[in-house]
């Protein structure tokens, strides 16, 4: 089934609040099993789970890094939605900066987001913007919020 304008304005809605701290309006855009797919070989890598995971992978991404981020692009791709933005990441410990190109791809069925998988330029680069290995940083997660 193709995506269709109201999976993208569900999108849009959804990228447009996330980028304000609007949560709790991410949150009702979501389905209770929304998987949120990072790549595993960055500090907040893995595959985030639910509501809470949503919240968890905000919090490991802010806890390491501020995110600066344009406003995104967002259309149609066949059964899909996709979103394109750029932006800077800069690494809380060390100050550094990098730009940030990442393409995020969004499931949207039944008017809810069930998947967000989102694919970086150069995960290497994100990664190291931190002091330390990545793997030392932050746990590998499958699901929950991290304590």
């Amino acid at each position: 089934m193709e995506a269709g304008a109201d999976d993208v304005e569900i999108v849009t809605r959804f990228t447009s609040c996330l980028a304000v701290g609007d949560i709790e309006t991410c949150l009702s855009l979501v389905a209770d099993d929304l998987v949120f797919s990072e790549a595993s070989s960055l500090p907040f890598g893995g595959d985030w789970e639910g509501r809470d995971g949503l919240v968890g992978v905000l919090r490991a991404v802010g806890r390491d890094y501020r995110v600066r981020l344009d406003a995104p692009q967002v259309s149609a791709a066949g059964d899909r939605v996709l979103v394109r933005v750029s932006g800077t990441i800069a690494a809380r410990s060390t100050g550094r900066v990098i730009p940030l190109d990442v393409v995020d791809l969004y499931d949207v069925r039944d008017g809810l987001i069930r998947r967000v998988d989102v694919f970086y330029k150069d995960t290497a680069a994100v990664a190291g913007l931190l002091d330390g290995p990545a793997a030392a940083r932050t746990e590998l997660m499958t699901g929950g919020v991290p304590a």
